[in-house]
């Protein structure tokens, strides 16, 4: 019913001002140079991303790096343009957002939708925030907006996702009138805003000497026995099978990727050829025949069984109960739905042996344009500190050759690797590239070249500085802002 309500009220909104709205956009580009409107990645309801759209208040800048910004305290910042100090004090700016409330993006109330980056300093007992869509105007708005501490907001949230109701709705939108009005809490106090957390959040987590191990655990997907023997001669630590098919074609039958579908005789083929290999096998979510898929591995040789797709802590539950300490257990946590109920999740931390944030799946279940994205805002860093904190080994992604034509270039995503404690990557299919272009011949040198320049990337990144490794992700965060603004250009082109 509020869905319906809302979508209505903003409809009839939208019309209503539609006049306004146009001045306004013509008083912007009159006023300075840039977009009329600004869009910035958010975290809604479940955790899933979008963009927010918004009157553009401030002077454009194309890439901005959340973590380096300093807080807006008021109405002089030099960042402000002319108009956009008139849209803030009216709080006209957030006008647009109607057009997400229709896109079933965000409600009239709710918690204010935050950045990816902050997701650093939410405390888990305040997760509870995305249990509902982010509103235009919310509790804590209505009692100090930015005025109040960080701590205080999610508090206000939390208790608004719990508890809302039709005619507390209703109550906040005549209370944000008032606020308005008396242009109270616009502009936020250095001290109270959550980059002030950020320090504490993440020294919860154990340091990288203490967490990390002596190199990275690099995995490699292959069924091919002479192959499979030719990377471990290289120097990669684990073979990878794939026997994952349930639901992966609706997922990702639209994209140019590989798609294995391995069999446990593929495991017992490699435990064979290369006796003392490690191996882990990707299996199917959970279904009927779980327990025979495992059973059917463990008894092939596999080392350690990946669990995809899960939701709930109770599917984590059951798949280990279904291994029963027979195998190492790595959990893929790649669902929008498994961020939110993390510290469920984690509490199975005793039988979990890895964790891997699969960047892949994880942003086609949040509707993003590019899978590296997820490291470009703070997501990948809360998840990690959560992890670590668990004591439990951890790793995200897929890694190229160092110095491929890549979108997100693989020396950049390795300091990402080591700033964050990461102690697993899967080797892309561009490992696979090189060695199927000789294959039958000797490959070993070209593979264990290849495999070289990762590890001496890799040393390299662990003797740098904490401010090399921040200049490292800033350079990441804008080659991926501008790939992600290529393809969205080039999609509206093409459409």
């Amino acid at each position: 019913m509020k869905r319906i309500i809302e979508s209505i009220v903003s409809a009839l909104a939208l019309l209503i001002l539609a006049p306004l709205l146009i001045l306004i956009a013509i008083a912007i580009k009159l006023d300075s140079r840039g977009p009329v409107f600004f869009r910035q990645q958010r975290v809604g309801k479940d955790c899933n991303l979008f963009d927010v759209i918004k009157f553009r208040t401030m002077n454009h800048r194309e890439h901005i790096d959340q973590h380096a910004e300093s807080v807006i305290q008021g109405g002089t910042d030099s960042r402000i343009t002319r108009v956009g100090r008139l849209l803030r004090m009216s709080s006209v700016d957030e006008l647009p957002q109607l057009i997400n409330i229709l896109n079933g993006e965000m409600s009239l109330v709710g918690p204010r939708p935050i950045l990816p980056e902050q997701m650093e300093v939410v405390p888990e007992n305040r997760m509870g925030r995305f249990d509902v869509r982010p509103g235009i105007t919310g509790l804590a708005q209505v009692n100090g907006r930015r005025g109040l501490d960080w701590m205080k907001q999610l508090e206000y949230d939390t208790d608004y996702a719990a508890h809302h109701n039709l005619l507390q709705d209703l109550r906040i939108v005549c209370r944000t009138f008032i606020v308005v009005l008396t242009g109270s809490g616009i502009y936020a106090d250095a001290s109270k805003n959550w980059r002030a957390y950020r320090q504490t959040a993440t020294s919860a987590a154990p340091t990288l000497a203490e967490n990390l191990a002596e190199e990275i655990t690099f995995m490699i997907i292959t069924n091919n026995p002479v192959m499979a023997d030719q990377f471990i001669s290289a120097g990669v630590n684990r073979l990878f099978v794939d026997m994952e098919t349930l639901g992966k074609e609706e997922r990702q039958g639209h994209l140019n990727t590989h798609r294995a579908s391995h069999t446990p005789d593929d495991v017992r083929a490699l435990r064979n050829a290369i006796p003392t290999a490690s191996i882990m096998t990707r299996i199917n979510p959970l279904h009927d025949d779980s327990i025979e898929e495992i059973d059917a591995i463990i008894s092939a040789g596999t080392d350690y069984i990946m669990l995809p797709m899960f939701e709930t802590a109770e599917e984590v539950d059951t798949f280990l109960s279904l291994v029963d300490g027979r195998a190492k257990t790595t959990l893929l946590l790649e669902t929008p739905q498994s961020l939110v109920r993390i510290d469920e999740i984690l509490e199975h931390y005793e039988r979990i042996d890895e964790i891997h944030i699969g960047l892949n799946d994880l942003h086609l279940g949040m509707r993003l344009d590019f899978m590296f994205e997820l490291l470009g805002g703070g997501l990948v860093d809360y998840l990690a500190n959560k992890i670590r904190a668990r004591n439990i080994r951890f790793g995200f992604g897929g890694i190229s050759r160092i110095g491929g034509n890549e979108a997100a270039p693989a020396n950049l995503v390795m300091g990402e690797h080591v700033r964050l404690g990461s102690e697993m990557v899967i080797l892309s299919r561009s490992f696979h590239q090189q060695a199927a272009i000789r294959e039958g011949q000797d490959t070993h040198l070209d593979i264990a070249s290849e495999i070289q320049k990762l590890r001496e990337c890799e040393r390299a990144y662990r003797n740098a500085s904490a401010e090399e490794l921040e200049h490292n992700r800033s350079q990441l965060q804008q080659s991926i802002r501008v790939f992600v603004k290529h393809r969205r250009d080039t999609s509206v082109e093409t459409a």
